[in-house]
């Protein structure tokens, strides 16, 4: 969608330029991401493209923004920043930008070509480049930007080159409406001996949440390693708290270790949150073990959990005093460490099972144990 616009747009200044034989120029959003902890900020660049080889020199954007996200008069009001792009970064001959607020909800964004030589302005042609970045404080987090250029203004003498003749037509037609990001409540990283480093995490909001992924690294500031190889589901779109944990089950005991989760949100972008240390601890058993459920008796769950000293096949199932097998709870080759398990009292069906003694029976290996449970309806 986003080359398409630029597209569109470059190709109604081509054929005006045909036309009237004048330059234009075409403003554009891009790069828009999530940074910070608290507060949160969401960044993004404008880039300009002209119709032909310009010189650029004095030039005005005015961006529209989400109130519900950002607030109103984010300049008065000392939420917002902005500092001169790649296109303009001389500071000989361009000044600014200079920002205020045109209404409450529109920011007005200034840079100056400060220069009386208009040789000395930078270089414009077809390809797009960085003209400023923009970074606004999030006061919302259950929105999306909203961001859009105002054409109409922009249209009417907005930006020259720096020889001073009007860029025109001046196309501004491009939106980012961005969701913004996942509210994290929270991030705790919880060495278990047997388990390995737990990472959990809670979040009070989502929007358009796709879900998250986990990276590691043994130094702070150091390169980070993507641990998990499916995306953890996210929930979406939701105003009510959720929590979220991963097992790190390779690690090494007394070694440090660095953890930050990442939001995928359902356009793609990403935030990363963390980081957050924790040392390692053995995670690998030095024995096999079933434990015994816990409540027993009980209804309507039980709990219990097994230790692997290896890589092992592993065959957690139900019987029935009669022999009889009620339900498979684990059927797979697993690795080393320790794994819980909670049973709901339902067969293989889905069924709920009556009043009785059953037996919890695990293979895993060489490995051989039995544990009896009661329910009690």
């Amino acid at each position: 969608m986003k080359k398409w616009i630029l597209f569109s747009a470059m190709a109604v200044l081509l054929a005006w330029t045909a036309a009237a034989h004048a330059a234009g120029i075409v403003f554009t959003f891009e790069n828009g991401q999530i940074t910070g902890d608290t507060p949160k900020y969401y960044e993004f660049d404008i880039y300009v493209a002209a119709s032909e080889n310009t010189k650029i020199g004095s030039c005005i954007a005015y961006v529209n923004y989400n109130t519900t996200g950002f607030g109103n008069s984010i300049e008065a009001n000392g939420k917002v920043t902005a500092t001169r792009g790649t296109l303009v970064t001389s500071g000989a001959v361009y000044d600014g930008p200079k920002l205020n607020d045109n209404t409450t909800t529109k920011l007005a964004v200034t840079i100056d070509y400060t220069s009386g030589d208009p040789t000395y302005g930078a270089d414009l042609g077809v390809t797009p480049q960085q003209w400023a970045h923009i970074k606004i404080e999030i006061s919302d987090p259950n929105t999306s930007a909203g961001l859009s250029f105002d054409q109409t203004m922009m249209a009417a003498g907005a930006c020259k080159q720096s020889d001073n003749n009007y860029y025109d037509p001046v196309v501004a037609m491009d939106t980012d409406d961005s969701s913004l990001p996942v509210q994290m409540a929270g991030i705790a990283a919880t060495a278990a001996e047997g388990r390995g480093v737990i990472l959990s995490w809670q979040t009070e909001s989502e929007v358009d949440c796709a879900g998250f992924h986990v990276w590691r690294s043994d130094d702070r500031e150091g390169r980070y390693n993507r641990l998990t190889t499916q995306m953890i589901p996210g929930a979406g779109n939701t105003s009510s708290r959720q929590e979220y944990a991963y097992t790190d089950r390779q690690v090494t005991a007394g070694e440090e270790y660095w953890y930050q989760v990442e939001e995928i949100a359902l356009d793609g972008k990403s935030t990363f949150f963390g980081p957050i240390r924790a040392e390692g601890v053995s995670a690998v058993p030095v024995a096999y073990n079933l434990s015994q459920n816990y409540p027993n008796p009980f209804n309507p769950e039980t709990a219990f959990h097994y230790d692997l000293p290896e890589t092992s096949p592993v065959r957690i199932a139900v019987y029935s005093l009669i022999g009889q097998r009620v339900a498979t709870l684990v059927h797979e080759i697993q690795e080393a460490g320790r794994y819980d398990v909670i049973w709901d009292a339902r067969d293989s069906g889905g069924n709920s099972v009556p009043s009785g003694i059953y037996f919890l029976v695990m293979d895993a290996g060489k490995h051989h144990q039995v544990r009896k449970m009661t329910i009690l309806r």
